[in-house]
């Protein structure tokens, strides 16, 4: 189901209706979470936009308290939220970008995206911010000079890492490629959602793919040389994983017996852990397997000492 937004104009519009930010994105191929594919089919109504998780959630639930860091700064006190769509372009496509919030510190004020992440995902930001939140800093850019167009030509983006790492990086605005970027975005809407013509598919698309064509089709192709040559590929390795499984249980079936009762067996990098696990259900017997799992030498000196 679409969602229903008023621009800053007061105007109400369907998002199916053109591109955010965050879309356009996608639509340049920067966004590793979405892809054109994946927006086409939500845009022509094939699909439903993804529901708000719980990421998501927690990603506005904290901008505030971003913004509240990005204040802290030495003479910030006048960054204020802002989320509002702005519209710059009114049809086919609409166009529009939701900035976080303005820094009014300033002589002109200036844009700041507030994110958060996860810790495990700090690494994506080391160097500097990761590449779809960078290009949506510019398209928000490019949008707000409908506000005001002596912007900074700087764009801020703050983001909170695990809930207490805060970074600041600076993204400056190249309006050249914003506007090539746009011109871009508005022929792929014509040649794609217009024309109901889907892009090409990537394997990053498998699973919105699969959400489009949940049943058999009957449909038969023929195999051209290179898919050809991928179907004997999945065979030969079908086959080299059939041989491993058997060697794994082969394997398995004469540690048990050497170890008998024994939970641990010392390595010289480590050690192999067995454990007894019960299988329990309704459509099965009750039964119990052997787990075998194995511990490199910390893990090995924690359980069993030195």
């Amino acid at each position: 189901m679409s969602k229903q937004w008023i621009d800053n104009q007061g105007v109400e519009f369907d998002r199916n209706e053109g591109l955010g930010a965050s879309e356009v994105a996608a639509v340049l191929g920067y966004d590793s979470y979405t892809t054109p594919y994946k927006i086409w089919a939500i845009k022509t109504g094939r699909i439903d936009p993804d529901e708000e998780n719980a990421a998501m959630l927690a990603g506005k639930r904290h901008q505030p308290t971003v913004l509240a860091y990005y204040n802290d700064a030495p003479e910030r006190n006048s960054a204020y939220m802002y989320d509002v769509p702005i519209t710059y372009r009114e049809a086919n496509p609409r166009l529009w970008a939701t900035p976080d919030a303005v820094d009014f510190s300033l002589f002109r004020p200036r844009l700041v995206e507030l994110k958060t992440t996860e810790v495990w995902n700090k690494d994506d930001w080391a160097e500097d911010a990761p590449i779809r939140h960078r290009v949506q800093c510019q398209i928000q850019r490019l949008a707000y000079e409908r506000i005001n167009p002596a912007t900074d030509n700087t764009v801020m983006l703050a983001v909170l890492i695990g809930l207490s790492n805060y970074r600041e990086y600076e993204v400056p605005y190249n309006q050249e490629w914003a506007v090539d970027s746009i011109q871009y975005v508005i022929d792929w809407w014509q040649r794609h959602v217009v024309a109901d013509v889907p892009p090409d598919v990537t394997p990053a698309d498998i699973e919105t793919f699969r959400r489009l064509h949940p049943d058999d089709t009957g449909e038969v192709i023929e195999a051209d040389e290179e898919l050809a040559e991928w179907i004997a590929d999945l065979d030969r390795i079908r086959g080299e994983l059939s041989t491993l499984n058997k060697d794994e249980k082969a394997l398995k079936a004469k540690i048990e017996a050497r170890v008998k009762d024994a939970t641990y067996v010392r390595t010289g990098t480590g050690a192999l852990k067995l454990t007894w696990q019960e299988r329990k259900g309704y459509e099965v017997k009750p039964s119990r397997t052997r787990v075998f799992r194995r511990l490199n030498e910390k893990q090995a000196e924690k359980e069993l000492g030195a």
